[in-house]
């Protein structure tokens, strides 16, 4: 573990220096920046659930995953819903940790629409790309915000 970051020539030295895991390294730091966050909304939906749903679960005989899959999974979908379009827009913000792990290297693996904006901005001088790159952004965003309106008419409690 001491040598994990030295780079011998090997891959498995340093998972940022290699094109196969350096997206992979990245994300993983991502998912646990977020996971905490998360795991905190999910445990007070989940609390949120009548206990007298769980158990006429438990008089009926349900198991461990029934009651989860019949009462809780449909207690928290709202909840479930929200995060999921949370998780796609912030997923278009992670540019901080890809541009501080990587700068999108090696050889553009971690290469991300927002690394590629600040780089045509803010190193070719190329305004009108990184522009446009931004707008394609906002447009993911915009579309995500939408499927959330679909998703919360189809359903009154979100």
């Amino acid at each position: 573990m001491i040598g994990f970051f030295r780079n011998h020539g090997s891959a498995i030295d340093n998972p940022l220096a290699s094109t196969d895991t350096a997206l992979y390294a990245v994300a993983g730091v991502d998912i646990w920046h977020f996971w905490g966050f998360l795991t905190v909304v999910y445990l007070a939906a989940l609390r949120q659930t009548p206990l007298d749903q769980v158990e006429a679960a438990l008089v009926e005989g349900a198991n461990g995953w029934q009651i989860f899959r019949y009462v809780y999974l449909p207690s928290i979908r709202p909840t479930l819903q929200l995060m999921w379009v949370m998780i796609v827009i912030f997923s278009f913000l992670a540019f901080d940790y890809v541009y501080l792990l990587t700068q999108g290297g090696p050889a553009n693996s971690t290469e991300m629409l927002s690394t590629y904006a600040y780089t045509a901005a803010f190193s070719a001088f190329q305004f009108g790309k990184a522009a446009a790159v931004g707008l394609v952004m906002s447009g993911f965003g915009l579309l995500s915000s939408f499927l959330f309106v679909w998703l919360s008419r189809k359903d009154p409690d979100l």
